[in-house]
């Protein structure tokens, strides 16, 4: 699965991936806040096809689980990019280079 997705999210998984060999980004429409992304992290390959629910939501059921783990080619990043540390503090520059895509 490819890693690299949504400015708002992207920087978490980069990080992620240091820590952990698989990391699953997906994404939510949370009411009053629009598009929220989340990632799900695990040591060990998930198989997301394979996925349920121990009990549905409001606003996530069963049917419409696979698809948080879609994402729109206009949602990706085009470039690799470099953890994030206290050393290194990489994710600032993240957010300025995408604010530059909404002026």
């Amino acid at each position: 699965m490819d890693n690299k997705y949504y400015i708002l999210s992207e920087q978490g998984v980069t990080n992620l991936v240091y820590h952990y060999t698989f990391v699953y980004p997906y994404h939510v429409q949370v009411p009053s806040f629009g598009d929220w992304g989340f990632q799900l992290a695990s040591k060990t390959e998930l198989q997301i096809e394979n996925l349920t629910l121990q009990q549905e939501g409001k606003f996530l059921t069963q049917d419409n689980l696979q698809g948080i783990f879609l994402f729109g080619e206009d949602e990706r990043s085009k470039k690799e990019l470099e953890v994030n540390s206290l050393s290194s503090p990489k994710l600032l520059q993240y957010y300025l280079e995408a604010e530059k895509n909404w002026e």
